[in-house]
């Protein structure tokens, strides 16, 4: 079967299951299609490649936020967040077409070459990067726990054009032209940099946004968006499919699963590893300074 075909089903057959299971989950898969298409109507982006930390940076400023404001409601991700303090800008996080989940046009590395982000760029861009070997091993185990495609393979990983390893630099490189294009307008941060100094990085985060908070409120988010705590919100009875997980004795089938750094060595077999970095070395723009074992 062709791939873009293969992976629009699983992406149909994985809603629709969830949906069916869980008819609760229905309007959320039906909200977030709205919001990825109503660009108009946000205020500024994060825009990411598939479980590059993500959803730990929201976590970070959503639990900083609801904080300061005294509010310990269950915020679903950093776009609902003005719906609970109203002064917060609608911030839209979204894959931009990278994700074969986010929509049922799946993409492949041609069609991220030659896409348009001119939508995008009139409002401030937060772009999250992460090692591109951390994101194939963390979008391994989503694949085969979260949207159940048993048989994915690390070869398909590395060189699939429609969910591996050539469509993840081809879109890290289009989004790295950019923000030289727009210097003032997309500013790029790492996980690895989340993880090194989480508090200056998350601040530097909300200068791109014209936002700022005491770090007071950053250490209470710190603390209440560690790894366990996330995990611990996640089980069958999730109100939200990305808080969902069937089984909660097996870790890897959590959507918050490690979080590690450098898991990409214990992975991958050497030949592997010495593969993705001939390939990352041939064909990531050099100014991502990722790879250096």
């Amino acid at each position: 079967m062709n791939q873009k075909l293969r992976y629009s089903y699983y992406n149909l057959r994985n809603r629709l299951g969830h949906s069916i299971a869980n008819p609760r989950f229905f309007s959320h898969y039906f909200a977030k299609l709205v919001q990825y298409n109503s660009l108009a109507d946000c205020d500024a982006y994060l825009i990411s490649y598939p479980k590059s930390g993500r959803t730990w940076l929201q976590r970070l400023i959503v639990e900083a936020y609801l904080h300061k404001a005294d509010n310990f409601s269950e915020v679903k991700d950093i776009f609902d967040l003005h719906n609970y303090i109203n002064t917060f800008p609608k911030i839209l996080p979204t894959h931009g077409g990278a994700c074969w989940e986010e929509s049922f046009t799946v993409q492949d590395q041609n069609d991220i070459e030659a896409m348009d982000y001119q939508a995008y760029l009139a409002k401030p861009i937060v772009f999250m990067v992460r090692d591109p070997r951390d994101v194939l091993v963390s979008q391994y185990y989503h694949m085969k726990y979260r949207t159940g495609i048993k048989n994915i393979s690390k070869h398909e990983l590395i060189h699939s054009e429609v969910i591996g390893l050539p469509k993840m630099i081809a879109y890290m490189n289009k989004w790295m032209t950019l923000s030289k294009e727009s210097t003032n307008n997309i500013k790029i941060f790492s996980y690895e940099e989340l993880h090194r100094d989480t508090i200056n990085t998350v601040q530097a985060v909300l200068v791109q946004w014209n936002l700022s908070i005491e770090k007071t409120h950053l250490q209470a988010g710190i603390q209440r968006a560690n790894i366990a705590q996330m995990r611990a919100k996640e089980s069958p009875a999730a109100k939200s499919p990305w808080q969902y997980t069937k089984d909660v004795n097996n870790q890897e089938n959590y959507h918050a699963r490690k979080g590690e750094i450098g898991e990409h060595t214990s992975f991958f077999t050497t030949e592997e590893l010495v593969e993705i970095k001939d390939h990352i070395a041939l064909n990531l723009d050099p100014e991502f300074t990722y790879v250096s074992s």
